[in-house]
């Protein structure tokens, strides 16, 4: 939905956002869809091979709407092939990943799959896909913050699988063992059994963890505000800045509990676009 909406003010280019965005979405789902490593890695393998057909002048098109449409926006637009690939090959590392030992693996990763994404789209809104330093900065910044975003969301789910995208590093500083992500939920006492005071003495040090990595996105985006001399074209691309704000209000109102339900659901769809509504009319920036 969230897309959709940021798709929107892309005007004449809204194919190739939501084509680049439905190839984002198929290898995000090829994790939560795929039940072990192997049909994991076969179905990555398989994009791989997609994609490098679909760039090749005389490449065979899979009869799949997402490849039709990918295969489209390649035709039309100036796009760096290797942040195609990248968007594969940074998932595909990361299949034997449990658990990221430091913040800087962490970072890496979430460059291959959300910076490679916004610079993708940013592309798409250039003369020729070309991209000033200017830009470039803003983007590695929103892309960062996005990435962070998307781990913030996923939480749940890849806890659920005994994998974790919170690094080591980090938990190790605030206390948080691995066993204990693993367990962390709001009835953690009523199913293991453990005291009030084990569960919440976790609880704080899970929620510090959380509050590092929001700060984090936090400060990518309002450093990337302060930049100047940015394209006007690429305007509706860092409009997901205004996604992280939105995620990051509702996660502070939450106690940084990534595990809340009022996270998602209709309100969080409505506060969206109340938020986009409210940065149009009042923003002190176009994103």
């Amino acid at each position: 939905y969230e897309a959709w909406l940021l798709g929107k003010a892309f005007g004449a280019h809204q194919r190739a956002f939501y084509s680049l965005y439905a190839l984002h979405c198929e290898l995000n789902y090829v994790w939560f869809k795929a039940p072990s490593r192997d049909p994991q890695e076969k179905r990555l393998l398989f994009w791989k091979a997609s994609l490098a057909e679909l760039t090749e002048a005389q490449g065979r098109v899979e009869a799949t709407p997402v490849h039709r449409a990918l295969h489209d926006t390649l035709q039309r637009y100036t796009l760096e092939r290797v942040l195609l690939r990248r968007m594969v090959n940074a998932r595909v590392r990361h299949l034997d990943v449990q658990q990221p030992l430091t913040t800087t693996y962490l970072g890496q990763y979430l460059d291959g799959v959300a910076f490679s994404l916004v610079y993708l789209l940013a592309q798409v809104l250039s003369a020729k896909g070309k991209i000033s330093p200017a830009d470039e900065h803003a983007l590695t910044h929103l892309g960062k913050a996005l990435g962070v975003i998307y781990l913030l969301r996923h939480t749940e789910s890849y806890h659920e699988r005994q994998r974790t995208l919170l690094p080591a590093d980090l938990c190790a500083k605030e206390g948080l063992s691995e066993e204990a992500i693993y367990r962390f939920s709001s009835s953690f006492t009523a199913r293991h059994g453990a005291t009030a005071e084990v569960a919440e003495r976790e609880h704080k040090a899970f929620v510090r963890v959380v509050f590092r990595l929001a700060n984090e996105a936090h400060n990518h985006v309002a450093h990337m505000r302060t930049l100047k001399g940015l394209s006007p074209a690429l305007h509706p691309v860092l409009l997901h800045a205004t996604l992280c704000d939105c995620y990051l209000r509702r996660l502070e109102r939450c106690g940084f509990d990534p595990y809340d339900p009022s996270l998602n659901g209709a309100s969080a769809q409505v506060a969206f676009v109340w938020a986009l509504l409210r940065h149009h009319l009042w923003g002190r920036t176009p994103f």
